[in-house]
């Protein structure tokens, strides 16, 4: 079933409890206006490929099968969990004080270089 998180905060807060490695999708146009209050949805793969079976996913302009609930919500793979937690780990290892402005950072440039913010 997908897990929904309300905004950025509540996804680094479950950083710690994540023991699966499954894509991350959000609306990128929220991501860009407005990182905090992001939606995440946390969609495991094999519920899409149930749901492809079934006949109850759509695909969004990029060609990713999404559940048909949430066909309205202009959602995107954006990154894996996993990847995710281990750029939000590196950040705090770095600095245990870590703003959410500064994960902010990290994540952009993880995005943009495929590498880790160093400072």
């Amino acid at each position: 079933m997908p897990k929904v998180f309300n905004n950025l905060q509540s996804l680094v807060n479950d950083v710690e409890s994540n023991k699966r490695n499954e894509w991350l999708y959000i609306n990128p146009k929220e991501w860009l206006n407005n990182p905090e209050g992001t939606r995440f949805f946390y969609i495991e793969e094999e519920y899409i490929w149930d749901l492809e079976e079934e006949g109850l996913y759509v695909e969004n302009e990029a060609g990713d099968s999404i559940p048909k609930e949430f066909e309205n919500e202009g959602l995107e793979i954006w990154i894996e969990s996993q990847t995710f937690d281990d750029i939000i780990k590196y950040a705090k290892n770095k600095n245990l004080n870590v703003t959410l402005n500064e994960l902010i950072l990290a994540i952009n440039y993880y995005l943009e270089y495929d590498a880790f913010k160093e400072n």
